[in-house]
């Protein structure tokens, strides 16, 4: 597998959560509004988050978009997550 392919959206640890907007700047001064796709890594185990104003706490994972890359990255079916 190429290593153009290893970004997260191909991690056995991506979760989808669904998409964003990006805007792009060409050179020639005009812009492109890129729908991209984005979700939550569980390569690791979640962060606490305690909201302050009651006992509830959660955990959280950390969104990211799917087009990025990291150290962690393991093709999908390869166990763990997803």
């Amino acid at each position: 597998m190429s290593t153009s392919a290893r970004i997260c959206v191909t991690c056995r640890s991506f979760c989808p959560a669904g998409t964003y907007k990006e805007v792009q700047e060409k050179t020639n001064g005009s812009r492109v509004i890129l729908e991209k796709l984005k979700g939550e890594c569980r390569a690791r185990p979640p962060s606490i988050d305690a909201d302050g104003y009651s006992t509830i706490t959660t955990g959280v994972w950390p969104t990211v978009p799917g087009d990025e890359w990291c150290g962690e990255w393991a093709p999908r079916g390869a166990g763990g997550a997803a």
